[in-house]
């Protein structure tokens, strides 16, 4: 397909979408070109809590990577709201407990820019030994 004929479909489906669809896509859209991926982002299928202004709620945690993750769920979240966020990791003892911001939602779940760098939150409790 040329770039002019995608560029028209796109632009048809976007005149199509409701406001809150734009807003949602246009959050998505800045979420990842500011981003970048600055680290690789890891598939996962982990379950976890998460506190959003004071209320539990339960989700699956579907990528994650040292400075943000998705979780899928269906809960309204607003993007900017700060999430805590309990889940398991391998086999450790103690579940890891993080916050962040949340970035970005969609129908799925939503996307959390986290506070702390999760692999160095994960070194300093001695989960992992020292690199050589």
């Amino acid at each position: 397909m040329k770039t002019a004929d995608t560029r028209e479909r796109l632009i048809q489906r976007i005149n199509a979408m409701t406001d809150e669809q734009c807003r949602d896509l246009l959050k998505l859209l800045e979420w990842r070109m500011q981003d970048q991926r600055r680290f690789p982002r890891q598939n996962s299928a982990n379950p976890s809590r998460f506190f959003v202004q004071n209320h539990e709620y339960q989700g699956i945690i579907k990528n994650v990577s040292a400075d943000g993750m998705f979780i899928e769920s269906p809960q309204n979240v607003t993007p900017g709201e700060t999430v805590t966020i309990i889940f398991s990791l391998f086999s450790f003892e103690d579940p890891i407990r993080i916050t962040g911001q949340i970035a970005w939602k969609d129908q799925h779940g939503f996307g959390v820019k986290l506070d702390l760098n999760l692999r160095e939150l994960i070194k300093t409790a001695a989960a992992f030994p020292p690199e050589a």
